[in-house]
């Protein structure tokens, strides 16, 4: 293998770790995003509930 074609190895591979990272960042905000809409649903439930039990 020559000097070109490991040049161009290890930018492949350096732009797939690139890829990987963002797809990463991106799952990390979707589970973030996911988990502050189950807090909000357990919190307008909860609200609700002390709402029906006030009449």
């Amino acid at each position: 293998m020559d000097d070109q074609q490991r040049d161009k190895l290890i930018k492949i591979t350096e732009m797939e770790i690139k890829l990987l990272k963002m797809r990463l960042e991106l799952q990390k905000l979707k589970l973030v995003k996911d988990d502050k809409k189950i807090n909000d649903d357990i919190y307008y439930k909860n609200l609700r509930n002390k709402n029906i039990g006030r009449y």
